[in-house]
């Protein structure tokens, strides 16, 4: 109403729908960190299973017969930084505090009707 100087009126919000929503951003958090470390942990497999027939490229004068038998190509340029991989670790685990925070706050009661997060002794 103009001239209206009052207090915005505070709506509360559903425990259910709040930790579904935190939910949903620590599984988007987790699926981001998924793709961003993918390509370390792909050359990490394949330099803990044949390091003989990874090559790293753009790096170093490998061998022209390697070339023909190299089971992996790494490249560096696909790697995230470790700064990147720090950030979102951060935010997932801040993510993840809250959700568990957020379950806390379902009454007992309509627990029964959502999925339970993931452990919350992190």
């Amino acid at each position: 109403m103009p001239g209206d100087t009052s207090e915005p009126l505070y709506v509360p919000i559903d425990p259910t729908r709040e930790y579904l929503n935190r939910l949903a951003r620590a599984e988007d958090l987790a699926r981001q960190l998924g793709a961003v470390i993918g390509p370390v942990i792909d050359a990490g497999a394949a330099l803990k299973a044949n390091w003989h027939t990874v090559v790293v490229d753009g790096v170093g004068d490998f061998p022209v017969e390697l070339l023909s038998r190299t089971t992996h190509v790494i490249n560096p340029q696909a790697w995230p930084t470790a700064q990147k991989i720090g950030d979102l670790l951060a935010q997932w685990h801040e993510a993840h505090r809250e959700v568990c925070s957020a379950w806390r706050n379902i009454p007992d009661s309509e627990k029964r009707a959502v999925q339970p997060p993931p452990d919350c002794r992190i």
